[in-house]
């Protein structure tokens, strides 16, 4: 999917205001996304908490595969060709902690 200038769509500034003053009401210092930054030119990014595509064998179990390929029915084992989760969705809960 192309969307041209999704980081630039007025929500995301009138949401950034919103953050620094709530920020700075409560003493904080506001750091921006690095990836709100010009250097990604932009971009979107979306991301699942942990567990929002749960991994099994069919896709009466789950969401992907072992492989993280996204199964396309309800039941059974097909795929869609060349849609994969990758990230912590698959994960059914943390897998450590932060280091301190």
């Amino acid at each position: 999917m192309s969307w041209p200038n999704a980081g630039k769509q007025p929500i995301y500034e009138t949401v950034e205001k919103t953050l620094i003053e709530a920020t700075g009401a409560l003493g904080g210092t506001y750091m921006r996304n690095p990836i709100s930054a010009d250097l990604f030119q932009n971009r979107t990014v979306t991301v699942h908490p942990l567990g929002g595509c749960g991994m099994a064998e069919d896709a009466a179990h789950g969401v992907v595969d072992q492989a993280g390929r996204v199964f396309s029915g309800m039941d059974g084992n097909a795929v869609h060709e060349g849609l994969y989760v990758m990230d912590g969705a698959v994960m059914p809960l943390s897998l450590g902690v932060n280091p301190c």
